[in-house]
């Protein structure tokens, strides 16, 4: 080997690195994609934890309610510490007047002047749920001839115990306890409870059956329509003749009920406005005892009077005996009956529920009568309410039915949540309270536990799952100039199921009733909540929480501290029911209320209000959605715990005597609870927030 070789290194030449094109290309292309996707990702979650935060909540629902509350809108909120009833009531638009006289009874109205929209059913659903939607057409457009209604209606009363009298008949042999036969057959058999509803349910009582009388929502509306038809001297005479034309030239009545029908207004006027009364009394006394010591309360009434009349209208096996429990859950109804039983002799009772008869149904089934009810003031408003009053009677299930169809599944149990974090609630208020007695509060948790919630039907009474002539077997056509034949026959359909298990299970829905939109029914264990309140302001779809417990909420805790009420008055000091004292309703209230230097009257007052906004408050603070629980759109001032004081007391608002709308519940309820005045930051000892305040639960 060449010399120069050795020792030297050698080295080959550099090459030069390069990507091929193909692979910038693709990276040029995916790098845009990956930054979008580390953007989605990574970057805006990021963002999304902290994004400029929704402050007010502007849905359709929460616009409507501000507006709903547009008094406060102009209003500084310090306005709220000396008469948040004016502040909240001043501007609430009442357009039934002379109909209603508060926010839940016009919320009911509401409802049965827009009948036409509630019954209104989707092209899919069967012809059983489209019944209530024909009923209306039919009553409400009135087409061809109604003699043939008209006649059937005479040829109906020839016999019954609530037919006007003629000469054929024996009309001097008419007692109390015919009466009584007239007034339960009416209620029971045809669906027509003018002094009371009556019903014979399963329960724990002896012989496992109870008798309950409860209010009838037909005397308040009546007493509307009647005393319409005195507001001018000369409509009444014209409003007798109308029935002399369509009915009475057919049957003769007896020259004494043509003479009693002259002077007929002034006993319609006291038997309405006794039952009224009774109906409207803030606080239901409960009567229990058995029909054997009725007569302790209505001595025109002999025992016996009751067991023929309730069997004959029943027709029940084991029949009747003296020995059957009857429960007044309003005493006063009882009391009511005994006052007018001692003013009018037996005979003016029974034409009186006679003539009150002729006209409910004889307004329904005669065009002319039916035509006259508009020229009234309350014009279409009168025959809408004549519609709904007789077509709930019967199809009350299937009206619920068809509110339920128009929620959706999810909303039906959003609504069930939000009723039964109100029901825990009061039952964690009573557990927990000092004031009750041991035994007694032991019962009641055990009467509250088992007590459910109800609206809608259940599912097997809506699909017809459950066997029922009356509703599954439907027959789609009906005459409709002859609208007194469908009143008959559904009645009639019915009757068959008046004390059955299957008319229990129905008679747990809520009735239409303009006084209250729940109910709670001790022998059945249910609290009722009318489809009619499901609208605003007393429920919104897409509310916030303030507004949800402020308004359904609170309906439904003060339903709940009534039947607390109720049931502490039906129970001894062992927990054992009896029947209440005359001082009971009294040891009830001082029971339960913390009130030092305050009258009795004051602390009546504030019952039940005080005691359900502190349920509804607690399970507002408790179950509240915090992150979309917002002031709204248009009261953005207001924080949402002040939108929930201010929708209770729109819950209260009614109108005075003198035309001034307020809420005096809503501020004596307000005035004596801490975290109003907190709320509101109202100093000390100013109007809403007194120095001594009064409670009923420990807060």
């Amino acid at each position: 080997m060449p010399s120069f070789y050795r020792g030297h290194t050698s080295r080959a030449p550099d090459k030069e690195c390069t990507v091929p094109q193909w692979i910038l290309a693709a990276l040029a292309l995916c790098l845009p994609c990956v930054l979008m996707l580390l953007f989605v990702f990574l970057v805006l979650p990021l963002l999304e934890k902290d994004p400029v935060r929704k402050t007010v909540c502007d849905t359709r629902d929460c616009v409507l309610h501000a507006n709903a509350l547009r008094s406060a809108k102009s209003q500084a909120a310090a306005k709220a510490c000396e008469d948040i009833g004016l502040l909240v009531c001043s501007t609430w638009a009442n357009r039934h007047r002379g109909l209603d006289w508060a926010v839940v009874p016009h919320v009911v109205m509401d409802w049965i002047v827009n009948i036409e929209d509630a019954v209104a059913t989707a092209r899919h659903e069967s012809d059983v749920m489209k019944r209530p939607m024909r009923l209306v057409h039919s009553c409400l457009n009135r087409q061809g001839n109604d003699k043939d209604a008209v006649i059937s209606l005479i040829h109906f009363v020839h016999n019954k115990s609530f037919a006007w009298p003629t000469e054929e008949e024996d009309s001097e042999s008419l007692g109390y306890s015919r009466a009584l036969v007239a007034l339960i057959e009416l209620a029971v058999r045809w669906a027509l409870p003018l002094w009371f509803r009556i019903d014979l349910l399963p329960s724990r009582a002896a012989r496992n059956r109870t008798l309950t009388v409860k209010p009838s929502a037909i005397p308040i509306i009546w007493e509307i329509l009647h005393g319409e038809l005195l507001s001018n001297q000369d409509v009444y005479p014209s409003y007798l003749y109308l029935f002399h034309e369509e009915f009475f030239v057919h049957r003769t009545p007896t020259p004494a009920y043509q003479e009693f029908l002259v002077e007929s207004a002034v006993i319609q006027s006291h038997v309405l406005g006794n039952l009224s009364h009774a109906n409207r009394a803030s606080i239901f006394v409960p009567t229990s005892m058995e029909l054997e010591k009725l007569p302790s309360l209505i001595p025109q009434l002999k025992a016996d009077d009751w067991v023929n009349a309730v069997q004959s209208a029943f027709n029940v096996s084991p029949p009747i005996e003296i020995h059957d429990v009857l429960l007044a859950t309003n005493g006063e109804i009882l009391a009511a009956v005994n006052t007018l039983f001692d003013a009018y002799d037996a005979r003016s009772i029974v034409y009186h529920t006679s003539w009150w008869f002729l006209q409910m149904v004889g307004i329904f089934a005669s065009n002319p009568l039916f035509n006259y009810a508009s020229v009234y003031k309350l014009g279409a408003q009168f025959q809408k309410i004549v519609c709904a009053i007789h077509i709930e009677a019967t199809d009350y299930l299937l009206l619920a039915a068809v509110s339920q169809a128009k929620f959706a599944s999810e909303q039906r149990r959003s609504i069930k949540r939000y009723l039964e974090h109100v029901h825990s609630t009061a039952v964690e208020k009573v557990r927990t309270s000092s004031k009750i007695r041991s035994p007694v509060k032991g019962a009641l948790l055990s009467m509250l536990q088992r007590t459910t919630a109800v609206t809608w039907p259940e599912d097997a009474f809506v699909f017809g799952k459950t066997p029922s002539n009356v509703y599954t077997n439907y027959v789609s056509s009906f005459n409709d100039s002859n609208i007194f034949s469908w009143w008959r026959s559904l009645r009639e359909a019915l009757q068959p199921s008046v004390a059955s298990e299957q008319h229990a299970a129905v008679n747990k829905l809520p009735r239409l009733d303009t006084r209250t939109v729940t109910w709670y029914d001790p022998v059945l264990e249910v609290m009722s909540i009318s489809f009619a309140s499901l609208v605003p302001p007393l429920y919104y779809k897409s509310g916030t929480s303030a507004m949800l417990y402020g308004g359904l909420g609170y309906i439904y805790a003060r339903e709940v501290v009534q039947a607390v009420n109720f049931l502490t008055m039906l129970l001894d000091d062992g927990g054992d029911t009896n029947r209440p004292s005359e001082g009971a309703i009294v040891m009830t209230l001082g029971n339960n209320v913390s009130c030092p230097d305050v009258e009795p009257s004051v602390v009546e007052l504030m019952f039940p209000s005080l005691p359900a906004l502190e349920i509804a408050y607690a399970a507002y603070v408790t179950y509240r959605d915090e992150e979309n629980d917002l002031p709204l759109k248009g009261l953005e001032k207001y924080s949402a715990e002040q939108i929930f004081f201010l929708t209770f007391c729109l819950m209260a608002c009614e109108v005075e005597l003198s035309g001034r709308q307020s809420a005096p519940l809503c501020n004596s309820a307000v005035k004596n609870f801490e975290p109003f005045a907190k709320a509101f930051s109202c100093r000390p000892g100013s109007n809403m927030n007194p120095e001594v305040k009064c409670r009923f639960f420990e807060v």
